[in-house]
């Protein structure tokens, strides 16, 4: 099951490359799997599981449990011991990738991203984004004006328009690297 419509999820590279990587390794299983973008297509007679890809509401968890008990959440962490998941650990892989760029020669790094809510706990902040805050101010780097961070989607022409953004603001100033969540 994919959060996103087939549509958004054109524009959607992380999303999409989840999707054909659990596909695929499904069929080099032998597992027959199907692809849904719309939850009231699912009935429990004919799966035996439920991967849910993506970030979905408690309504949407709701209705997914009643359609199935055998479910596994992919980019979502419910905190509930009731639901398998899957997560990536921003906060490391953020610290990887800042870490490959030091090592690069790179001290002045921007960051790209959008302000993601989640509905599961009213927060605000992309973990990507405050993982960078935190890494570059331990390493007495942070520079408010290299964070291009607007609302709405994380797609590539979101991202397009703030790189834009950020050439126009600085400049000559412009961060000689640029860590992108989009």
């Amino acid at each position: 099951m994919q959060w996103n419509t087939e549509e958004e999820e054109l524009n959607d590279i992380y999303y999409m490359s989840i999707r054909i990587g659990a596909e695929n390794r499904a069929r080099d299983h032998g597992i027959e799997i199907s692809t849904l973008y719309e939850l009231g297509k699912i009935t429990s007679a004919t799966i035996d599981g439920i991967l849910a890809i993506g970030k979905f509401t408690w309504q949407q968890v709701e209705q997914l449990q009643a359609i199935h008990s055998n479910i596994c959440f992919v980019d979502t962490d419910y905190r509930l011991n009731k639901y398998d998941s899957v997560v990536i650990d921003f906060r490391q892989s953020t610290r990887d990738v800042i870490d490959y760029f030091f090592q690069a020669g790179h001290t002045n790094i921007g960051f790209i991203g959008a302000e993601e809510r989640s509905e599961m706990d009213g927060g605000m902040n992309d973990p990507r984004s405050v993982a960078y805050v935190a890494y570059m101010k331990e390493r007495g780097l942070y520079e408010k004006q290299n964070m291009f961070v607007v609302g709405g989607r994380f797609d590539v022409p979101s991202g397009y328009e703030q790189m834009k953004q950020a050439i126009q603001q600085l400049g000559d100033d412009l961060p000689t690297a640029f860590f992108c969540s989009e």
